[in-house]
């Protein structure tokens, strides 16, 4: 009987060693000390977690980088814009400033306030960029879809507005006239007028939009640091320590080899006890 306990304590304790090898063997095979959750339960939800959180993270960041693309191409089409209006003064500007005056309906009149048109009409172009964030910043509502546009911008649905920054021709944007081919020096005058102020206009809409993108990037890096760090907290604790692995493999190798030599000696020594008895 007393062997038969001793080989009982033996196969419990060797059963006991088989499940530690076959874990150590599995973490030696996938470099990870916790590959599901019966590895550790509670180690593996905060896996988990700190996963779920940093592609919630990661996410937004992406989402974040299309706002951006299109907060860029909104300025770009800004800087166009302005251009553009340069180049509008100057065909006005040469017909106020001609000597002797260009007549109304002479040729070379006729010809420049065309150029004034086209180069209105390109600004309204400008004004409605293909790309769908960038037009809902800039063009007008009746043609864009333009409006304010809230993003999420961090954790627990953290937002910002982005405002409208409407640059078009329209009178709730840049507000610039369209000229007829028999208009006025006085209308003439006060298209140019308008072109000032529609210059300071677009140059205070454009340091808000600048804002804006400051904004964006620096939730960009928030969000960067919290998914990082979520990713090192996971990383870390399923990533096993491969020389403390391999020792223990060896020791569990080694008491797997002691156990089944004790449970050869006593069932050995119960066959000969038997022997003896008979």
């Amino acid at each position: 009987m007393s062997f038969q306990i001793g080989i009982n304590r033996v196969l419990q304790n060797l059963r006991f060693i088989n499940r530690n090898l076959d874990t150590v063997t599995t973490q030696l095979s996938t470099g990870k000390k916790i590959n599901s959750s019966k590895d550790d339960p509670a180690a593996w939800a905060s896996i988990r977690r700190s996963r779920a959180e940093y592609a919630n993270f990661a996410a937004i960041n992406d989402s974040l980088n299309a706002v951006a693309t299109s907060v860029r191409i909104a300025d770009d089409s800004m800087g166009a814009i302005g251009k553009t209006m340069e180049d509008m003064v100057t065909s006005l500007e040469t017909i106020s400033n001609s000597n002797p005056p260009l007549p109304i309906g002479s040729q070379e009149r006729t010809k420049l306030l065309n150029m004034y048109n086209e180069l209105r009409r390109q600004v309204d172009q400008f004004a409605t960029p293909t790309d769908e964030g960038a037009r809902k910043i800039i063009s007008d509502p009746a043609v864009g879809g333009a409006g304010d546009w809230t993003i999420v911008v961090g954790p627990n649905g953290m937002i910002r507005t982005i405002r409208k920054e409407e640059v078009h021709t329209g009178p709730t944007g840049l507000n610039i006239p369209q000229l007829a081919d028999t208009a006025t020096d006085i209308e003439i005058q006060d298209a140019l007028t308008r072109l000032a102020l529609a210059n300071e206009t677009i140059s205070t809409k454009k340091r808000d939009l600048e804002l804006d993108s400051v904004a964006i990037a620096s939730a960009q890096q928030y969000n960067g640091k919290l998914a990082n760090a979520h990713l090192l907290h996971a990383e870390n604790a399923e990533v096993a320590d491969m020389n403390e692995v391999a020792a223990k493999a060896k020791s569990l190798e080694l008491r797997q080899a002691l156990s089944n030599e004790s449970l050869r000696m006593l069932n050995d020594a119960d066959a000969r006890i038997l022997q003896l008895l008979a």
